[in-house]
């Protein structure tokens, strides 16, 4: 009879532990249903990439762009023979000036002949024209195969979170200016491209920072314009988002693109 009895109990111990879930087993469901996934952390070349595509500078490679800058007009050409950049300008004594860039020389024009440059000139004009559409058409840049990318941290900058990225230059393909370094801003939700800031030897050498301002999209691109700022002596480029938002950098000048044309090509 005990034994009887021994089995009815532990087959109903069995039987209801079969039909009804325990507290414990409920309690890891409910915890398995609020628990929130982690986002998947972006490498600095996959935010590039997205800024690449909110900046739309992918048109860039199909489309020809011409606008004006200070007292120079600038051409971004695709031809069969590859791009083509063009500077024009009048020099002081009102000669019409152009500087054409193909392939891998220049040219340079006065009144519509070919003048005779050293090859001294001829790779300081390359380097400043190049600037001009290095700054125009960022972030389109930061993809080249001589650009190394390294995220810094998030940063706050006057109420909105970003990703902070370092970029430095290999000097096999960096340019003369390989040595410069940057800092860039991306913007936490939509990675435009809203701050960047740098370093350079030339000139003496110092540091800029820079904030985007008057954004426009033409053509599937976007053209910023920006406020150019010096930070005060001693400062470190990494620092300068801090300084600028406790207002510790002077505004040096705006740099501004006009009359910005786009046509496909």
């Amino acid at each position: 009879m005990i034994n009887k009895i021994f089995y009815f109990i532990l087959t109903s111990l069995l039987l209801a532990s079969c039909s009804e879930p325990s507290d414990s087993s409920e309690a890891n469901i409910e915890d398995d249903s609020v628990v929130s996934v982690k986002p998947i952390e972006l490498t600095p070349n996959e935010i590039v990439a997205k800024s690449y595509i909110f900046h739309g500078c992918e048109k860039i490679n199909s489309e020809s762009i011409t606008f004006d800058f200070r007292k120079f007009h600038f051409e971004y050409l695709h031809t069969d023979t590859g791009v083509v950049r063009i500077r024009s300008f009048q020099d002081s004594l009102g000669n019409e000036i152009q500087d054409v860039w193909s392939r891998l020389t220049l040219e340079r024009f006065e009144n519509g002949e070919v003048m005779s440059i050293s090859k001294e000139k001829e790779q300081a004009y390359m380097s400043s024209v190049n600037s001009i559409f290095y700054f125009a058409f960022l972030p389109k840049s930061l993809r080249d195969p001589a650009v190394n990318l390294e995220y810094i941290d998030t940063a706050n900058m006057k109420g909105h979170q970003y990703h902070k990225i370092r970029v430095t230059f290999d000097q096999e393909g960096g340019g003369e200016d390989h040595e410069d370094v940057f800092m860039y801003w991306f913007d936490l939700e939509n990675y435009s491209m809203d701050y960047l800031a740098y370093s350079y030897e030339t000139d003496g050498g110092g540091m800029r920072f820079r904030a985007s301002t008057n954004r426009k999209k033409i053509e599937g691109i976007v053209f910023q314009d920006y406020l150019n700022f010096a930070p005060p002596e001693g400062a470190k480029l990494e620092d300068l988002d801090s300084l600028y938002n406790e207002d510790m950098l002077k505004q040096v000048s705006v740099i501004e693109q006009g009359n910005i044309k786009v046509k496909k090509d």
